[in-house]
């Protein structure tokens, strides 16, 4: 018995510990996707009721609305494409057979064909994450980019993944407008809190690095003790800067 107890507790701790994390995870992902729907799909269609409601009236007194429809039906058109493009986002994952280096790279190449953006991502692993760590990390990659690509007005971006000697480093780099760090309300308003939550459900460390008119660096770093699983090979350099404008 003395062998089995300690085992047992361990289990037990274990249990407790990813069921944290699927609770952290699901909570977050419902966060996420609401804001998304809201964000994307829910202001668009509204402008587009209120539109609606103004071109009927309009043509109910005998107006030619003829070309504010055809200009309706563009809009409309776009908001077809913002779903597709939501759904898209919410269906990309990281799963036992798809790593996060090809989900990052995937994903990149999807933002770029929507966007101006140039994304470089510059990936170097020698191992995998349990799947619960790595999937945080992806959503944490996945939230800091559609950061930059929604508020930063930047041109760039580069994406690092690092796991190697059973360090792992995520980090997402832009040339945008930047912030203040100390600005009350920024880092909550676009999910800073919620990529910090994120990293402390796995037992990573979050950095955000941002001034004004230089970009935004996010860094969230896995250090092996919270990583076993991983392969022993060679350690990576937290210091490498972000991109410069």
């Amino acid at each position: 018995l003395s062998g089995v107890v300690p085992a047992l507790a361990m289990a037990l701790d274990n249990a407790q510990w990813f069921a944290r994390i699927r609770t952290v995870g699901a909570d977050e992902e419902r966060t996420r996707i609401a804001r998304d729907l809201h964000d994307r799909i829910g202001q668009s269609l509204a402008y587009l009721a209120f539109e609606l409601d103004r071109v009927i009236n309009r043509s109910s007194q005998g107006d030619d609305v003829g070309g504010e429809l055809v200009r309706l039906r563009e809009d409309l058109r776009g908001v077809v494409r913002e779903v597709r493009d939501t759904l898209y986002d919410l269906r990309t994952d990281v799963t036992e057979t798809v790593p996060i280096e090809d989900t990052l790279e995937q994903y990149a190449r999807r933002v770029e064909e929507r966007s101006d953006l140039i994304i470089e991502v510059d990936v170097d692993s020698t191992s995998r994450l349990p799947l619960l760590q790595e999937r945080e990390m992806w959503r944490i990659a996945q939230e800091a980019l559609t950061n930059v690509e929604r508020h930063a007005n930047a041109t760039r971006v580069v994406i690092t993944w690092r796991n190697l000697a059973g360090r792992a480093v995520l980090r997402v780099a832009d040339d945008g407008i930047g912030f203040q760090i100390g600005r009350s309300g920024r880092l909550d308003s676009y999910g800073m809190l919620g990529m910090r939550e994120r990293a402390s459900s796995i037992g990573a460390a979050l950095e955000i690095q941002s001034t004004p008119g230089h970009g935004t660096s996010i860094t969230c770093v896995l250090d092996p003790i919270t990583n076993p699983s991983a392969v022993p090979t060679r350690s990576f350099d937290r210091s490498t800067p972000g991109v410069q404008t």
